[in-house]
């Protein structure tokens, strides 16, 4: 069914719809597909503790070399999908406005290469946003967007048992200070958030004993985590169900959540569950000394490179830990973007953002009957959530694997529903087959039960 490119699902995708005249599409990823999108949805996983130091100064390990392997062959993926398109036609296929902004993006934060404190962590980092970018565009131009999402919560999936598998045979790997974070394989609070959600989207056809076994294990990962702002992100998600006019699984939460909280209040286990989940109720004033990190950053990169910067992922690594050294990291995208791309980088990254809501807007408003528009639309305000208090937010891993594949899935989605939108009101404009006229009223001509049915 999908080996051939119908012309409007190809004209919105920018395709030539002819024969050839377009990304070839499959039937369905192949194995070697698959493998590699989850390979890079995984970050690779860390697996030891690293001196952030040693990244600066570009040593390599074991782990190190196969993360570059793994980014190289992402690499050579997307070459491979492009080389008939490139060669055979001698043209680039259109790009979306979101993967045109990024693209700016990614090249003002190159300039920064240079002035950076660690130009091959830089350097090694915006590879890898570029890859992840056109992976995951390419991705979906091939195999679709439904494809896409169900090879996300796969991916999702193998982490999540990879951790709780580590949880009980080496905790010391992903367990610290009392909490399931995951850090060596994956966030889990994190991957617990978004698997879930995608869980109850209602885009997989999972049976009932298939589909409580795999919300049970995202709802471990995301409780025994105690991420507050995955645990935020998440219940902020879940009213968006009520929005899609279909029976989604997330409907179903909604009684069994107002029940459950009624018997924490009858039980007087609510305030204990509250304190478990805020944890350390002083930090949020300062968001675990986020803000004082921030404004530090901030007023560097103002004072010494408002323009490109200071080094993309390696200026937070050397000017955080001067002020904190507990403190690694940006521990925010956005914060990480300005410090590491100046104000240009910062102004490319907001128009991103902004046009992907644009798309989410869109997307909210017309497709209300989507379950896949439910889904990209729940792990775009996820990451997006997520992103203000992490710096993973955008680069590898899990939650920025999911971020680039959002600014793929978006524009595909909201080009699908105009498609069908437009079919539609074409099928239905011909009256005994002629149109109707301009002022959008119907001609005075019988309408024959055939033509509504066609």
């Amino acid at each position: 069914m999908l080996g051939t490119v119908s012309a409007p699902f190809a004209g919105g995708f920018g395709l030539d719809p002819s024969p050839g005249g377009g990304l070839r599409r499959f039937a369905s990823p192949r194995w070697y597909d698959s493998l590699i999108f989850v390979l890079l949805l995984s970050g690779p996983p860390q697996l030891r503790v690293r001196d952030a130091a040693a990244s600066l100064r570009g040593e390599l390990d074991a782990v190190a070399y196969f993360q570059l392997g793994v980014w190289g062959l992402g690499l050579l993926w997307i070459l491979v999908r492009l080389y008939p398109y490139l060669i055979d036609r001698g043209m680039a296929p259109r790009l979306g406005a979101p993967q045109l902004l990024a693209g700016l993006l990614v090249v003002a934060l190159s300039l920064g290469i240079l002035i950076s404190p660690g130009p091959a962590l830089t350097a090694f980092s915006i590879y890898q946003l570029t890859v992840m970018l056109g992976f995951a565009w390419m991705f979906v131009q091939l195999y679709g967007p439904e494809s896409c999402v169900r090879h996300l919560f796969w991916g999702y999936l193998l982490l999540g048992i990879a951790i709780v598998v580590a949880w009980i045979a080496a905790p010391e790997m992903v367990v610290a200070r009392e909490r399931l974070r995951g850090d060596l394989i994956g966030p889990a609070g994190a991957l617990g958030a978004m698997g879930l959600l995608v869980c109850l989207s209602g885009v997989l056809r999972l049976r009932v004993p298939a589909l409580l076994a795999v919300c049970t294990l995202f709802s471990v990962l995301l409780i025994a985590s105690q991420t507050r702002t995955a645990l935020a992100a998440f219940l902020v998600t879940l009213p968006l169900g009520w929005v899609f006019s279909y029976s989604a699984p997330v409907k179903k939460v909604f009684p069994l959540a107002v029940v459950s909280l009624l018997l924490a209040g009858i039980l007087d286990i609510l305030a204990t569950g509250q304190q478990y989940a805020i944890r350390e109720e002083q930090s949020l004033t300062t968001l675990s000394d986020r803000l004082p990190l921030w404004d530090h950053l901030l007023g560097t990169m103002l004072n010494e490179s408002p323009v490109i910067g200071l080094g993309y992922y390696a200026a937070s690594r050397v000017l955080g830990p001067q002020y904190n050294p507990g403190l690694g990291n940006a521990h925010s995208a956005f914060v990480e973007i300005l410090v590491g791309g100046g104000l240009l980088g910062g102004l490319f990254f907001f128009c991103l953002y902004a046009t992907l809501f644009f798309y989410g807007i869109a997307i909210l408003l017309h497709g209300r009957r989507s379950p896949l528009g439910f889904a990209a639309l729940g792990l775009f305000a996820i990451t997006f959530l997520m992103s203000l208090t992490i710096t993973d937010g955008i680069q590898n891993g899990p939650v920025g694997f999911t971020f680039w594949s959002v600014t793929a899935l978006l524009p595909a989605i909201w080009t699908r529903l105009r498609e069908i939108r437009h079919a539609s009101r074409r099928r239905y404009a011909l009256v005994d087959r002629q149109p109707i006229n301009d002022l959008g009223t119907l001609p005075t001509m019988h309408i024959s039960s055939l033509d509504i049915e066609r």
